[in-house]
């Protein structure tokens, strides 16, 4: 075989390899359908570094018919969030999930002040859920208490149980026993949305983009600092990237393997 017949050969293979390692294929034939799932369920998640940590375990977690928006920050007081909440009542329009308080529980009145406010301003979107605090502190429990006792007044408010699951299942929270591992991010995701997936879908409700709040000031607080929290949410983003990363290099192995054995077998029955 000529070398030109032969490099000929070997672009073609890797050609078709690479095709069906990308799963990139032919383009569908005409009249092929392919179906995408629409939103027609908006969850919008307003938070602080606990939910910031289980953002992506959120999304991925989701439902395809819910589009699910996060304004999350590290060592985001409730009165932040709050702010957030107020500008973006236009756009909750279905379901709302705060995750707020671990920051700003140790001075009880202000934060039962500052959690009656940001509920009495949601009175009117569909559903409202707050995830407790897991009760690691001893100012936490009081906390979860006006929380529940504020939602009895609201039948649109419910409670996310998270003390239980997160102070009784080992490996879920850190040293801390507030902030996530990689399983807590995701067992507080599922236990989200297992409650948020029941609600019934408001009617013509409008998914609408969250606007993203102002810059916040750095303030002292229970939170972790970005430093703390940096590892987490670092091991979770590397592991997204790193497991394609891995099955795209071993791809590009066999590929390289074979084109070799290829070339040998070709060079050796031509002589």
């Amino acid at each position: 075989m000529k070398p030109t017949a032969l490099l000929a050969s070997i672009i073609v293979l890797l050609a078709a390899l690479l095709s069906g390692a990308s799963g990139l294929g032919p383009t569908p034939a005409a009249g092929a359908s392919s179906t995408v799932v629409q939103p027609t369920r908006s969850l919008i998640v307003v938070g602080d570094s606990i939910v910031l940590s289980a953002s992506e375990e959120l999304v991925a977690s989701a439902p395809a018919d819910w589009n699910v928006q996060i304004d999350a920050k590290v060592s985001r007081p409730t009165n932040v969030g709050h702010d957030i909440v107020r500008g973006n009542l236009a756009a909750i329009t279905d379901t709302l999930v705060i995750g707020l308080g671990a920051n700003d529980a140790a001075s009880p009145d202000v934060f039962r002040k500052r959690a009656a406010a940001l509920l009495a301003d949601v009175a009117n979107v569909p559903h409202v859920f707050w995830i407790e605090i897991a009760e690691v502190r001893d100012y936490y429990p009081m906390a979860n208490a006006n929380i529940r006792e504020l939602a009895n007044s609201y039948p649109n408010v419910s409670i996310v149980p998270w003390t239980a699951l997160a102070t009784g299942t080992p490996g879920l929270t850190a040293s801390d026993g507030l902030h996530l591992t990689g399983p807590g991010q995701q067992a507080l995701a599922d236990a989200i949305l297992s409650l948020v997936v029941q609600t019934e879908s408001p009617a013509a409700a409008p998914v609408t983009d969250l606007v993203p709040g102002p810059e916040e000031p750095q303030s002292t607080s229970q939170d972790v600092t970005a430093g703390q929290l940096a590892p987490t949410l670092g091991a979770a983003r590397l592991q997204l990237i790193a497991g394609p990363l891995l099955a795209t290099l071993r791809q590009v192995q066999a590929i390289v393997a074979l084109s070799v054995a290829s070339i040998i077998a070709l060079t050796g029955t031509t002589g």
